[in-house]
């Protein structure tokens, strides 16, 4: 790199001290202003070192953030850093908000020095430095992820119990929504979700010493999410509950108040009857658990409240007959047996409001036929029926009914029927058939016929009456059961998302043989146990048949849609790094939503670390990104793979400088560093009266040009805008203006090995080359060998400084001079010219009177080069023309000759 000669910087910082005494004296002592361009004049803005005294090592490291104040935007700030044994373990300098606060991470226990100088337009304005003491802190265990396992709570635990003084420390967890969960080491966990901890020592002030914070997440090893039909639902009324993922698993319910579950089976999904399945009114939480195949000691479990509520409870009671059918002397009476706010009879278009439990309510002289009941309780309504027979005539002397139960076909049930027969011929009216529930099912007339049947029954209680022309209304004095058949027994799920392909094992504990069709056609047939695998998108069913010979329940059917999912496409993405090496991952899902998705980072041990699109590492190592589409089940997809290393925070890097030399217009400024970590360059230009100028148009730029005298500096950026590096070096023009001294021919004479020797004077290096070749590089040469030559001299500031010369054979001695001279002409004057240097020459010139006109004596004749010029002046005025003897003496070792030559010299005007 190039430097400035010591007495340029010496002068330089004599200016910058002359500079600062001047600021001192005119502000009577006071510190550098800065003047506020907006008008408002000076205001101070006094550095001030800041940052923790006290510090705790926990992950073998402990940070601790210290600020100096000062005018972040043109200060600049030299931070350093010593350990106990006083090696400098930190370094950092620069201008900017990076360099005003700094992180400095401490290894070793013990005293620990910071000092920082703020240096203000080229002067240091403030120093300082703290001594921070750094202790050993407790061994932070808590991991990034704990699974929780089914129903069983799951410890998380801070620090070791053994830890020394572990009852001095403070502990505060906190759950997602920052209320305070625990107090001591240990956790105990039941609710998935993040936890934090906060652990310190409560100093005399009441502050938070050596506070170390920490966060983990708990949850089950796979994600699903529950749904229900309704979280309300009344009792007596069937509640479904589904996973959004095809998974098989157990389900339990456990009422508000118990401590015992209830099983409600292994399936799919879930319905519930509320008035069977259930103990009764009040709250409930139904639990789901699936067996993870990849950690088969571990099931996911979630679950989902609901609520019952009481519906109205009552009875029929006391039903007195109707004389005839059409007399207006029937009646029944309603016990209630729970608060009904209304019933309704239906048939009669009245209601009643607000009983209490024990109530007896009398409807009275009213026809014979079936009533509906209605009644409501917490929004919550219960139907029924009752029967008012007719005395006369009998339901049985006017037709017989026989239920005809439900029967098995090839696909599932053929409902029942009701079979009607005339016993003393054909009726003609319509008839009316009622569920249990008070469901009116169907109002007909009867055909003409003597039998006639009423099909399209399902399994259960009906009531039926027949209604004449003449409006007389017989019911059936009985409920009449059509028998339901049971049906076979299994679970698939309702919807299924592909990967490639899925492998659907229909949920069953009983020996059945299953149908698969798709869109209506048959696709295979396989036994319980064996898996469909199914690769297509689609409407399909599935028909369970008892396997044995004489089958006891009836085939089911359940149909199910299929959606072969997009191939997942994901990738690992470095979203974020700040400058202190702290990084965060992403997940990249190619545009899906990651609600879509089940995202999972683990470790190189298969540890869950991470289970969100966002990701910050925990350690250094080898990690793996895996993303399956939710609702799927278990998709065969490969993790992507990648390594956390550790961060590069700085950049060794220095400035090179070529030297700026007097006749050159700029100099080059480069730097070395390995460029592969750099993403962005910028170049700052100080000038000698410490004004900051951003040479911007170099950003980016590893060479540039410098055309002024001044302080270059550089600062180098990785990728995320944070600076590895910087250097700056002091730029002054060389004032070296020395030039070697060559003569632009020299001789040579190859036959006596003769050249002439060549001293250029003093420089650092020579390099002489001979027709582009290097041929020495001493300081002094003698040519061999005629042709072109090339000096290139470098001098004490490394300028360098080029001649050329010309060396000519010649092994003879040769003088030239005119005969002739005009004295109105310069450029034909008198001058001689010899071929090869000579030790000694005289010129005498005569008049035709023998009085000596001119006289030349030298001693160190050049080359071609002329010599013992005259320009006819004699006596300060021209000599008159005519005809002068010329009488040239020469002496030359190299030829060996001592001569005298006598010429003519005519002079012309």
């Amino acid at each position: 790199m190039y430097r400035a000669p010591i007495y340029t910087v010496l002068l330089l910082c004599s200016l910058f001290f002359l500079i600062a005494a001047a600021y001192s004296s005119d502000y009577k002592g006071r510190d550098i202003i800065e003047y506020n361009d907006r008008g408002k004049g000076f205001f101070f803005n006094d550095p001030n070192l800041e940052g923790p005294e006290r510090l705790c090592i926990v992950f073998g490291s402990v940070t601790g953030e210290f600020s100096a104040g000062g005018i972040v935007e043109s200060d600049r700030y030299e931070w350093s850093a010593t350990n106990p044994s006083g090696v400098e373990f930190f370094e950092f300098s620069g201008r900017g908000e990076n360099y005003e606060t700094v992180p400095i991470r401490f290894s070793e226990l013990g005293a620990n020095i910071i000092q920082v100088t703020v240096i203000r337009a080229g002067v240091e304005i403030y120093s300082e430095t703290r001594t921070v003491q750094v202790t050993q802190g407790p061994e932070l265990v808590l991991m990034p992820d704990y699974l929780l396992c089914g129903n069983d709570p799951t410890t998380v635990q801070a620090i070791p119990n053994t830890t020394p003084q572990i009852d001095q420390y403070t502990f505060e967890w906190t759950n997602a929504a920052g209320v305070p969960v625990g107090n001591t080491n240990e956790l105990t966990v039941t609710q998935e979700g993040p936890y934090f901890i906060s652990l310190f020592f409560t100093n005399s002030e009441g502050g938070q010493d050596c506070l170390i914070t920490g966060s983990t997440y708990v949850g089950p090893p796979d994600d699903f999410t529950l749904s229900i039909q309704q979280d309300e639902a009344c009792e007596g009324e069937f509640v479904q509950v589904t996973a959004d993922t095809p998974f098989r698993g157990d389900w339990t319910v456990l009422k508000q108040g118990e401590t015992q579950r209830l099983d409600l089976g292994n399936s799919f999904s879930l319905t519930i009857d509320t008035e069977n399945d259930l103990d009764g009114p009040g709250n409930y939480t139904v639990f789901f658990s699936v067996a993870n195949p990849q950690n088969p000691a571990c099931s996911s479990e979630r679950s989902i409240p609901f609520s019952i509520k009481e519906g109205p409870k009552y009875s029929a009671q006391n039903q007195q007959a109707a004389s005839t059918c059409d007399a207006n002397d029937g009646s029944f009476e309603i016990l209630t047996e729970s608060t009904i706010d209304e019933i309704r009879i239906i048939e009669l278009n009245e209601a009643r409001f607000n009983f209490p439990a024990g109530e007896v309510l009398l409807f009275e002289n009213i026809p014979s036929g079936i009533y509906t009941i209605e009644t409501k309780t917490n929004d919550c309504f219960r139907t029924g029926v009752v029967i008012v027979p007719s005395m006369a005539p009998l339901a049985g002397d006017v037709f017989e009914v026989t239920p005809l139960p439900e029967s098995c076909n090839n696909v599932g049930v053929e409902e029942g029927k009701l079979l009607v027969t005339f016993v003393n011929g054909i009726v003609e009216g319509e008839y009316r058939i009622v569920t249990g529930n008070g469901g009116e099912v169907k109002k007909e007339p009867i055909p003409n016929q003597n039998q006639f049947e009423i099909d399209g029954l399902p399994g259960d209680f009906y009531v039926l009456e027949i209604i004449d022309q003449a409006g007389c209304t017989i019911p059936w004095d009985a409920v009449l059961d059509v028998q339901k058949r049971e049906r076979v027994s299994f679970s698939v799920p309702n919807n299924i998302n592909i990967c490639e392909v899925f492998e659907l094992l229909p949920s069953t504990e009983e020996d059945l043989e299953f149908e698969l069709l798709l869109d209506g056609n048959t696709v295979e047939i396989k036994n319980a146990g064996n898996v469909f695998e199914l690769t297509e998108s689609g409407d399909y069913s599935i028909i369970g048949r008892e396997r044995r010979g004489t089958p006891d329940k009836c085939p089911r059917r359940i149909n199910f849609s299929a959606n072969v999912s997009e191939q997942l496409d994901f990738d690992v993405v470095l979203a974020d790094q700040d400058c202190f090496g702290n990084r965060a991952y992403e997940a990249d899902l190619s545009g899906r939503d990651p609600e879509s998705v089940v995202i999972r980072w683990f470790n190189e041990d298969g540890d869950i670390v991470g289970r969100g699109k966002n990701w910050l590492p925990v350690a250094f190592g080898r990690f793996f990104l895996e993303v399956q589409p939710r609702g799927s089940g278990f998709c065969a997809v490969d993790p992507v793979e990648f390594t956390v290393e550790e961060p590069v925070l700085s950049v060794e890097i220095e400035l090179e400088v070529e030297p700026f030399c007097p006749d050159s217009p700029f100099t080059v400024i480069s730097f070395n560093a390995e460029r592969e970590l750099i993403a962005d360059i910028n170049w700052i230009f100080i000038d000698p009266d410490g004004n900051v100028t951003d040479l911007t148009q170099f950003d980016g730029q590893d060479v540039i040009t410098a055309e002024e005298e001044g302080t270059y500096e550089v600062l180098i950026f990785n990728e995320f805008g944070c600076e590895l590096g910087n250097d700056l070096v002091l730029i002054l023009r060389s004032t070296d203006d020395s030039r070697p001294e060559v003569n632009e021919f020299y001789s040579v004479c190859d036959d006596i090995n003769f050249g002439e020797t060549i001293r250029p004077g003093q420089f650092d290096e020579y390099e002489w080359y001979f027709e582009g070749g290097l041929v020495s590089s001493d300081s002094i040469f003698k040519p061999q060998v005629p042709g072109e030559y090339t000096l290139v001299v470098t001098n004490p500031d490394g300028c360098t400084i080029e001649e050329r010369f010309v060396a000519f054979e010649d092994c003879e001695f040769q003088y030239v001079f005119p005969t002739g001279m005009v004295l109105s002409d310069p450029d034909k004057l008198f001058e001689i010219y010899v071929n090869d240097a000579i030790e000694n020459a005289q010129v005498w010139i005569h008049n035709r009177q023998g009085q000596l006109i001119f006289y030349c004596e030298d001693f160190n004749v050049q080359t071609r080069v002329p010599f013992c010029q005259w320009d006819g002046v004699f006596g300060g005025d021209f000599v008159p023309t005519g005809t002068y003897t010329v009488t040239l003496s020469y002496k030359s070792e190299k030829f060996g000759v001592s001569e005298k030559v006598v010429s003519s010299l005519v002079v012309l005007q």
